[in-house]
C-alpha cells in the first residue's frame, strides 16, 4: 500500500504577509514624511507671518522715534519731523532719503526704510488735527507673509517747537469777562467739521457787550453766521463777582440757530470734557511747577540779545515800554502789573510767516490797543499773592488778533477789556510760531495714543 505524504507550503503565505507589512510600513512612512513636510511648511509659515508682524512693529516703533526727535530741512530750517506731515493725506510711504550718514543711528532709520521689510504710512487723521496715523506694514524676507498694524500717534506740539496748535480761537479754563464788541471767526475744523469759537473748561461765558461769530465753510459756501447775542445789563457794572452776562451752556443751547437779533449753532463748548488738563503743558510745553523756570529763561535770552525775543517789566512808573513792533520779534513777554506805551499809537507784531507770542504775564493796559498775528496768552504769574489775582488784559480802542488768544486763570478769573475784540482764527498763522527751546524739540511732544492699536489681517 502507497502512502501519500502531503505536504503545506508556507512560504506564499510568509511573503505576502511579508509584503503587506513592508507596504504598510512604506504607507506609513510617507505619511509621516507629509505630516514632516506639512509641520515644516508650517512652521516655515508661522516663522515668515512672525517676521512679518515683527518688522511691522518695528515700523511703527522706528516711525514714533523719527516723528518725535526726527529733523528735516524746510527752505534751510531744521525742522521736526512731524511738522511736514501735518497737512498730508495721502498714502505715500515714508522715506528717509537716498545715501549714507556718518551716524549710526540716522543710517540705521536710512536703511530700515529702504528695504523692502517695511512700508509706513504717517498721515494725518481726519478726524481729529491733533492726531498722525501711521500705518506700518512688514514682510518677512522671502516675501511670502505680509502684515499691517497701524496707531495713532499723538500730537502734543507742533510748529512753535513745544506746544500744540490751539482748537479755537478763544480759550479759557476760567471764568472771563469779555467787555466790549467780541467777533470771533471759529476754527471750522476743530473736531471734524465741528465749528469752535470759544472753548471753555468753565462753565459759562460772561459778557459786557455783543458777542457775533462765524465760520468759513469753503470756497463753495463761505461764511456762515454762528452765534449772535448780548447782555441786557449796564456795562459799567461789570465785575466778575456780579457775573454780568453770564451765559450758561443751558442758555446758550436754548437759543434759536437762526434768529433776527439772538441765535446759536454750538460753537461755543463751556465745560468740555475734551479741554486740556494744563493750558501751560498743552500749548507752552512746559509744567505747571516748571513754568516760572521758562519765565526766567525767556528773560535770560532776552537780556543776552537773542534776536527776536522781548521781556519787559515795569519802571518806577508803572510803565511797560515796548519797542515798535513789527521788527522781527518772535516772543514778547510783558511781566507784572503796568502800562504798555509803544512809539506808536497802537501796537502791531507779528506776520503770517513770522507770527509772534505775545504773553501778557499780569495786568496790562495797552492804552492804544493792539494788532496781533499770532497767539496772545494772558496769565498771571507774579511770585507776589497780592498781585497774582486775576489776568486782567485792556487793549484801548480795540485788540484785533489773526490767530488765537489763551486765557489761564486757574481759579482768579480773567478780565478782556477793549471796545472792540476780534480773533480771527488762523491755522497756517499758529503752526509758524516759534519754539521757545529748540533743544527740547520733540522731547514732550509726542506719543502713542493709548488703546489705538489695530491689527488689519
Amino acid at each position: 500500500m502507497r502512502v501519500i505524504t502531503v505536504r503545506y507550503q508556507t512560504g506564499m503565505a510568509t511573503l505576502l504577509v511579508t509584503m503587506l507589512l513592508m507596504l504598510s510600513a512604506t504607507a506609513f512612512t510617507f505619511y509621516t514624511a507629509k505630516n514632516k513636510l506639512f509641520e515644516i511648511k508650517a512652521s516655515a509659515n508661522d516663522y515668515s507671518h512672525k517676521e512679518a508682524y515683527s518688522n511691522a512693529e518695528l515700523g511703527l516703533d522706528y516711525a514714533g522715534t523719527w516723528l518725535a526727535f526726527g529733523k528735516v530741512e524746510i527752505d534751510g530750517v531744521s525742522t521736526p519731523a512731524a511738522k511736514t506731515f501735518l497737512d498730508k493725506t495721502d498714502d505715500t510711504p515714508l522715506v528717509l532719503g537716498v545715501g549714507s550718514s556718518n551716524d549710526a543711528q540716522t543710517q540705521k532709520f536710512i536703511d530700515f526704510f529702504g528695504s523692502e521689510q517695511v512700508t509706513v504710512v504717517v498721515k494725518q487723521s481726519s478726524n481729529n488735527p491733533k492726531l498722525l496715523q501711521v500705518v506700518s506694514t512688514g514682510r518677512s524676507r522671502d516675501g511670502l507673509a505680509k502684515a499691517s498694524v497701524s496707531r495713532e500717534f499723538y500730537f502734543a506740539g507742533t510748529a512753535n517747537g513745544n506746544g500744540a496748535v490751539p482748537l479755537a480761537p478763544i480759550i479759557t479754563n476760567t471764568q472771563t469777562l469779555l467787555e466790549g464788541s467780541v467777533q470771533v471767526a471759529s476754527n471750522s475744523n476743530a473736531y471734524g467739521e465741528q465749528d469752535l469759537s470759544y472753548w471753555s473748561s468753565y462753565d459759562s461765558l460772561q459778557l459786557a457787550g455783543d458777542w457775533f461769530s462765524y465760520g468759513y465753510q469753503g470756497d463753495t459756501e463761505g461764511f456762515t453766521d454762528l452765534s449772535m447775542f448780548s447782555n441786557t445789563l449796564d456795562a459799567a457794572d461789570a465785575t466778575l463777582e456780579n457775573e454780568l452776562g453770564s451765559f450758561s451752556a443751558d442758555t446758550i443751547n436754548s437759543f434759536p440757530e437762526q434768529g433776527d437779533e439772538t441765535f446759536a449753532n454750538g460753537d461755543i463748548s463751556l465745560s468740555d470734557p475734551r479741554f486740556p488738563e494744563s493750558l501751560k503743558e498743552e500749548y507752552l510745553g512746559t509744567k505747571e511747577a516748571d513754568f516760572a523756570d521758562l519765565r526766567d529763561s525767556i528773560q535770560d535770552k532776552a537780556a543776552n540779545g537773542e534776536e527776536g525775543v522781548l521781556f519787559v517789566t515795569p519802571d518806577s512808573d508803572g510803565v511797560c515800554m515796548l519797542p515798535d513792533g513789527q521788527q522781527g520779534e518772535r516772543i514778547v513777554w510783558v511781566y507784572g502789573d503796568c502800562v504798555v506805551t509803544t512809539a506808536s499809537s497802537t501796537y502791531s507784531a507779528g506776520t503770517a510767516e513770522n507770527p509772534v507770542t505775545l504773553i501778557i504775564d499780569g495786568s496790562a493796559d495797552f492804552s492804544g490797543g493792539a494788532n496781533i498775528q499770532g497767539l496772545v496768552y494772558l496769565v498771571n504769574s507774579q511770585d507776589d499773592p497780592l498781585m497774582s489775582a486775576a489776568v486782567n488784559a485792556s487793549f484801548g480802542g480795540s485788540i484785533s488778533v489773526e490767530g488765537s488768544v489763551i486765557v489761564d486763570g486757574d481759579e482768579n478769573g480773567a478780565v478782556m477789556t477793549s471796545g472792540s475784540i476780534v480773533v480771527n482764527y488762523n491755522s497756517d498763522v499758529l503752526s509758524n510760531l516759534y519754539s521757545f527751546d529748540d533743544s527740547n524739540a520733540g522731547a514732550v511732544r509726542f506719543g502713542w495714543v493709548p488703546g489705538t492699536w489695530r491689527d488689519f489681517n
